[in-house]
């Protein structure tokens, strides 16, 4: 005779297969067709020709710099005729200088004997070599199952994500902060206080804006990580200053740095000062814009109340994190924060924000409202917004204006996709904390119960399976 448990006892079912034949059929399909529409261009984009400046030139031409008794930061005329032997360029450059941090030209020393074209190819390899290792980071300690067919819809994504495009296009810095932030979240997860805060300087040295995410470690008052940081910084800046001279720090502070504010109003900055710029206080980069109202004083209160109240909705979720989950949404917050508080954030620099949307995409609520907000976001942050914006401002970037209601619509709806996505990490870390008070009332139970909750609460996308 067999006797049957409670079902209260009972093992959950497991999770049906999500790679069925059709399934495989689908993804193959649509990555075909991606792959067919997206992929030429990014062939083309790997090794521009010579005569092409995009922004890799500043990193590439300045290393060469040092090794030719220029400035670092010369003119970029300068080192056109030099270096390519050519007194105009075929295409766009809006910058004059290389308007990088000089940590950032050491990145591109080792590439300097070789042609524009080859540097370049160099680089975007190597950008996509930080790519799949921080894709692996991820994808290992979220404990995410892959298989060789999650190549699909991974592919599929990001011949679609026109961040990645503008990221190879323009062989710019990303991919290397990417996995220098990757590598940050996932010391910090391991308790290696020293190692996350050297990579966390090394980032900061890079490119300045990511030095927010020592927030982070001061709100989870991890001071080991804070003080390795700042002790980090000051050794690779010093590094900086020994192997390029202590003149091209002078001139980046006095001379380049100033210059950042000209970008705020562009187009395509999807930041909390970018919004209200455009609205407000036009800059001389990026596309013109007609404001509102021509009130730099009112331009800078909206960017100082916004940034307040960034802050004042991410210090409570950080000082609180207590387990690992609610680190890793606390973590993913301020990754977002550093984007809405940066003075300037391109779209390719939403690539900074794989760990934020894995885990999002982990924690997020099985509804349908759920589901249609992330993808819509999304959906959002992978548009071409410049290109948008040539279809539908008369003139386009080059000799378009933008009017205000352009501004607070057209302009501004990747801002409104980040403010989305912070809007949901916080939902997440309300309800996550909600659910820890309401376990922690529980009476005791037995080992068997715990088993059974925890195994229930995995999402089910973690449990599917491979075959």
């Amino acid at each position: 005779m067999t006797s049957e448990l409670p079902a209260t006892q009972q093992s959950p079912a497991p999770a049906p297969p999500y790679w069925t034949t059709a399934k495989r059929l689908q993804w193959f399909s649509v990555a075909l067709l991606l792959c067919t529409i997206f992929g030429p261009r990014f062939l083309h984009c790997m090794r521009p020709l010579d005569y092409v400046l995009l922004d890799f030139y500043q990193e590439w031409s300045s290393a060469k710099n040092v090794f030719n008794e220029l400035p670092v930061y010369a003119p970029v005329a300068v080192s056109i005729d030099r270096y390519l032997g050519m007194e105009s360029v075929a295409g766009r450059n809006d910058w004059d200088v290389n308007v990088h941090p000089p940590t950032s030209v050491l990145l591109a020393i080792p590439l300097h004997r070789l042609n524009y074209s080859d540097a370049y190819l160099v680089w975007n390899c190597a950008s996509l070599l930080a790519l799949v290792v921080s894709l692996w980071l991820v994808i290992r300690e979220l404990h995410i199952r892959f298989t060789w067919w999650s190549l699909l819809p991974l592919c599929s994504l990001l011949v679609f994500f026109e961040p990645f495009y503008q990221q190879m296009r323009h062989g710019q810095l990303n991919l290397i902060l990417l996995v220098l932030i990757v590598g940050v979240w996932v010391a910090d997860r391991r308790g290696a206080a020293t190692l996350a805060g050297a990579l966390l300087a090394a980032a900061a040295a890079i490119k300045l804006f990511p030095a927010f995410l020592v927030c982070y470690f001061v709100l989870q008052r991890k001071w080991k990580t804070v003080w390795a940081s700042a002790v980090a910084f000051l050794l690779i800046t010093g590094f900086t200053a020994w192997v390029l001279g202590t003149d091209t720090y002078r001139t980046y502070v006095t001379e380049i740095l100033p210059t950042a504010g000209t970008w705020k109003s562009a187009w395509n900055n999807a930041s909390v000062a970018g919004f209200w710029h455009k609205l407000f206080d036009p800059g001389s980069h990026g596309g013109s814009t007609e404001p509102l109202i021509l009130s730099p004083p009112l331009a800078l209160a909206g960017t100082l109340l916004c940034w307040g109240l960034v802050m004042a909705l991410l210090a409570p979720v950080v000082w609180r994190a207590a387990d690992r989950r609610q680190r890793d949404i606390a973590f993913g917050l301020t990754t977002i924060a550093m984007l809405l508080i940066s003075p300037v954030t391109w779209e390719h620099y939403f690539l900074l924000l794989m760990v934020p949307l894995a885990v999002v995409w982990l924690e997020l609520p099985a509804t349908r409202l759920a589901r249609w907000s992330l993808l819509l976001v999304f959906l959002a942050m992978s548009q071409p917004i410049i290109l948008i914006c040539n279809w539908v401002i008369p003139g386009g970037f080059d000799t378009g204006v933008a009017t205000p209601l352009h501004t607070v619509s057209l302009l501004s709806f990747q801002f409104y996709a980040l403010v989305g996505l912070y809007a949901m990490g916080l939902y997440m870390a309300a309800a996550h904390s909600r659910t820890a008070s309401a376990a922690a009332c529980l009476p005791a139970r037995n080992f068997d119960d715990v088993a059974t909750d925890a195994r229930q609460a995995v999402p089910a996308r973690l449990l599917a399976d491979a075959d």
